[in-house]
């Protein structure tokens, strides 16, 4: 194995592991929503509020069938961490060949439904007239895409697994700045509108596909993949199915309430439209070191889970809860008291009515931050030592939620009903995974199954 770019993290302090993991993944995160940020202050600043509504409106389905996929994918990282922490190389190498296989098949899968669905569900979305045409045509390309986007999460996901998290961040750092690059070509310059801002994102992420592709058959001292491994066998397909799968239902379901949400949103008007689009943006950045915690703790647990160390797995998620929970506390205040400039930065300051939407989301949800950090910490956790399960459960109780807040609390409190959808979800989710992991992994020690590598 690489000395100097993977990562054992059987042995050695814990949080410093995880910290030193998170970074890399925290700095990519902030790379990747760059350049979605570079989409949204170009497309609102150089076609119209309208065209940004557009492109918001399509979130959560966009999150449906792509993050289905990505759900998919990172299971499949599951075993690679795992026999890896066991030490088998030969198995590694295997069940890496075989996640790349079959995300291939299953991208597109998800694709051929995603472009049969997308008309008939931005219908049942309620998706204003005014900003259709615009919508359907970026999720279009986005859907087109798709294969892209899952194939390089299954790489990053892979390099992940063994340590290495600086590597992805290279590749994406260089296509974030290929796309803002691509964003003004093709809007500013070639007046593409809203196709332009998919387009950019789709080429961009190619351009990170085919580095980390490059990167891994390069590096042979990290991963030696022969043809062998790409053939997919049926007990592999079945083992990381159990695990990706309630993954990607966990992403499906939670876009699905996202939906439920969003087309009560789409009731408020374009304006509202275009102020919780934007409020997004700034919330997903603030979740990207929560994100990335957690990120740290599932292959963390993986590692250790597969070496027999349910002693560190454990007080490595106490560790990382505190790291979290304080990293929550500064994210939050950032949201709550900068909502209203950094709405500003993307809304043209004449349009009140989404400043406002997108300031009082920011502010209500900032004051539950603490619970996404438990959200991310031990789902993940759970994750890396194979309950992939718990996704799917938390995955309906954040759905749970989302359609209370749509259905329930909006006729109650109006918009600030909706802003309470989020925090309902995660508490709802906390439930049912800190009561996993106290039972399943805290009180009976949950000693991990041997796993040997046969016929591989």
């Amino acid at each position: 194995m690489a000395k100097n770019r993977t990562g054992n993290m059987t042995t050695g302090n814990p949080l410093k592991i995880i910290i030193t993991f998170a970074v890399p993944v925290m700095l990519s995160g902030i790379v990747q929503q760059f350049y979605n940020l570079a989409d949204t202050y170009i497309v609102g600043r150089y076609i119209s509020d309208d065209a940004l509504a557009a492109v918001g409106a399509v979130g959560p389905m966009n999150s449906l069938l792509v993050g289905f996929a990505m759900g998919v994918t990172g299971g499949f990282a599951i075993p690679v961490a795992q026999s890896f922490g066991a030490g088998d190389r030969k198995l590694t190498n295997h069940y890496a060949g075989n996640a790349i296989s079959l995300t291939v098949i299953t991208s597109l899968a998800v694709t051929a439904v995603s472009f049969a669905a997308m008309k008939p569900v931005l219908r049942l979305m309620g998706t204003p007239e005014n900003i259709f045409d615009d919508a359907y045509t970026y999720v279009s390309i986005i859907y087109a895409g798709i294969i892209v986007s899952t194939v390089y999460n299954v790489l990053a996901g892979i390099l992940r697994a063994l340590g290495d998290s600086k590597a992805p961040l290279k590749f994406l750092t260089v296509c974030a700045l290929a796309n803002v690059v691509l964003n003004y070509v093709t809007i500013v310059y070639f007046k593409m509108g809203v196709a332009g801002a998919a387009v950019s994102t789709v080429l961009s992420q190619l351009a990170s596909c085919v580095m980390c592709a490059a990167y891994i058959v390069k590096r042979k001292d990290i991963l030696l993949i022969g043809r062998r491994d790409f053939i997919i066998r049926k007990s592999t397909a079945v083992l990381m199915m159990k695990m990706g799968i309630p993954m990607s239902l966990q992403f499906s379901i939670t876009a699905i309430g996202s939906m439920v949400l969003q087309s009560t949103i789409n009731t408020y008007g374009s304006d509202v439209v275009a102020g919780f689009t934007v409020a997004n943006k700034p919330e997903q950045l603030a979740n990207i070191p929560l994100s990335a915690t957690g990120v740290a703790c599932a292959t963390y647990a993986g590692q250790n889970y597969g070496a027999g160390r349910m002693d560190r797995v454990r007080k490595g998620t106490a560790s990382a809860m505190i790291f979290s929970g304080a990293l929550s506390v500064v994210m939050a205040a950032v949201l709550f008291v900068g909502g209203e400039k950094i709405a500003r930065i993307f809304l043209d300051s004449e349009n009140t009515k989404a400043l406002w939407a997108a300031q009082s989301y920011l502010k209500v949800i900032a004051v539950f931050y603490f619970f996404l950090a438990v959200l991310f910490v031990f789902r993940n956790t759970l994750q890396g030592l194979g309950k992939s399960y718990v996704s799917m459960m938390a995955g309906a109780a954040e759905l749970l939620g989302r359609i209370l807040a749509a259905w329930v609390l909006s006729s109650i409190f109006g918009f600030t009903g909706i802003c309470l959808a989020s925090p309902f979800a995660w508490i709802l989710a906390d439930i049912p995974l800190l009561a996993i992991y106290f039972t399943k992994v805290v009180k009976t020690g949950n000693k991990p199954k041997e796993r040997k590598a046969q016929n591989v």
